[in-house]
């Protein structure tokens, strides 16, 4: 895995989840913008943060999930 990654930007999760809204329905709304931002940034904490070796690429995207 390179040392640095592009993280998912706040734009780019909101369009992913209108794309999932207009497929599979649901609802629209933000619960929490500081809750949105918290969750954003704990992916690129943990990169930068976690003990070595680095997280990989599953850790990675558990860790959005």
């Amino acid at each position: 895995m390179p040392d640095l990654l592009e993280f998912l930007k706040r734009d780019a999760v909101l369009f992913m989840h209108d794309q999932a809204l207009k497929e599979y329905g649901g609802t629209h709304g933000l619960k929490s913008e500081n809750l949105m931002q918290s969750e954003l940034a704990r992916a690129e904490n943990r990169w930068y943060y976690d003990e070595a070796p680095r997280p990989d690429a599953a850790i990675m995207a558990a860790t959005y999930a």
